[in-house]
């Protein structure tokens, strides 16, 4: 048996270190060899949402690796009908916390503190 090593997502900023199995891919599936990654914050970027603060990139990094620094609000459209296909296709569905309209302030100031852990939804019909 084949493993490889995964980092799993466990709650809010929150990760651990996995083994998982190696399996041969479905028929119309493809596997996908990752030359790099950004667990090792020198290969990827990731920033959640708009930030104030400056980004300090290492120059010599673009120049002579493969390093890039991308970004988007939402990704393009392409992109996002992509993704809700994969979703789609694979039965993943969204995880919401869903709030009524009339808590509408507390429910962005649940959203500013960092404390949601999915997405908040607000339910108009409450």
């Amino acid at each position: 048996m084949s493993t490889y090593r995964a980092c799993e997502v466990t709650g809010s900023r929150q990760f651990r270190l996995v083994d998982r199995e190696v399996t041969d891919p479905a028929p119309g599936d493809v596997r996908v060899r990752v030359h790099s990654c950004g667990v090792c914050h020198t290969d990827a970027m990731a920033v959640e949402g708009l930030r104030a603060d400056p980004i300090s990139v290492a120059t010599g990094e673009l120049i002579f690796g493969t390093r890039s620094i991308n970004g988007s609000l939402t990704g393009s459209s392409i992109e996002n009908e992509d993704n809700l296909a994969f979703s789609l296709r694979h039965g993943i569905r969204p995880m919401t916390e869903v709030l009524p309209l009339s808590g509408a302030r507390k429910a962005y100031e649940h959203m500013l503190s960092g404390d949601a852990r999915f997405r908040v939804v607000l339910d108009m019909a409450t």
